[in-house]
C-alpha cells in the first residue's frame, strides 16, 4: 500500500482491508452483462441478508488480500469483479448470489475465501445450497417436538377408542333393557 500513487486508492485499499477483517469470508463474482438496475437490486437483497456487495478493481483487491496474507490465485481476478463480503456465521448472502446466478445468466461465482481458506466455485455452491441457520433451528425444534406430539396423539387416540367402546356398551345395555 506504500507505493500507491494517490490517496483515493489508498483509502479504497484500507476500506477493503477493514471489510476483510470484519467479515473474513468473501465470494468473488463475475457480474459482466448485468444492468445497473439488476446490480442495485442484487446489492439490496445481499445487504438485507447481512452481506455486503462491492465492485472492486482487481489490483486494489489483490493488494488488500496481500496486506492480510490471504491466498488467491491470479486467475481469480480477471474481468469485472464484485466482492461479496459474508458473515462467517450465515452463508445466506451466498445463496442469494447463487440463486440470482441461476436466474440471470450473466452472474457467475468465481472463487471464495471462507474463514481464511481458499475455496473454488464448487465449494462456494455447496455453501449456497446449505440450509440457513433459521431452517436448521426449525428442523431441530421440530425433531425435538415430534416425539412429544406423537405421544399426545397416541394417548388421545387410545382415550377416544375407550370412549367409543364405552358408548357402544351403553347403547347395547339400553337396547337390551328395552
Amino acid at each position: 500500500m506504500k507505493n500507491m500513487p494517490n490517496k483515493q486508492k489508498q483509502d479504497v485499499v484500507s476500506n477493503l482491508v477493514s471489510a476483510l477483517k470484519e467479515r473474513q469470508s468473501v465470494v468473488l463474482v463475475d457480474y459482466k452483462g448485468l444492468t445497473h438496475r439488476q446490480l442495485e437490486d442484487l446489492r439490496t437483497k445481499v445487504t438485507d441478508a447481512g452481506g455486503m456487495l462491492r465492485i472492486v478493481k482487481n489490483k486494489l483487491f489483490l493488494i488488500a488480500l496481500k496486506d492480510l496474507q490471504l491466498p488467491l490465485p491470479q486467475e481469480a481476478l480477471t474481468g469485472p469483479t464484485a466482492v461479496l463480503f459474508v458473515p462467517s456465521t450465515d452463508p445466506s448472502p451466498i445463496k442469494i448470489i447463487y440463486d440470482q446466478g441461476k436466474a440471470l445468466e450473466s452472474l457467475e461465482i468465481k472463487w471464495g475465501i471462507w474463514e481464511k481458506e481458499l475455496i473454488d466455485k464448487s465449494k462456494v455452491e455447496q455453501l449456497a445450497t446449505l440450509p440457513s441457520r433459521v431452517e436448521l433451528l426449525a428442523k431441530v425444534v421440530g425433531s425435538l417436538k415430534s416425539p412429544q406430539t406423537r405421544l399426545v396423539l397416541s394417548l388421545k387416540s387410545n382415550l377416544q377408542k375407550l370412549l367409543i367402546a364405552l358408548d357402544q356398551i351403553k347403547q347395547q345395555k339400553e337396547t337390551n333393557t328395552a
